[in-house]
């Protein structure tokens, strides 16, 4: 795995994550959603 914290922008390691930079209403509710999930899993 490759590090790449305070090496590259917001928007690229969102993208080396393979995650949307994204921050309407619909993205973030989903990204609620996908966290309390996760939580509840744990």
């Amino acid at each position: 795995m490759e590090l790449l914290g305070n090496t590259r922008t917001l928007p690229e390691l969102f993208k080396a994550a393979d995650l949307e930079f994204r921050f309407d209403e619909s993205h973030i509710s989903s990204l609620i959603d996908t966290i309390e999930i996760a939580l509840t899993e744990n």
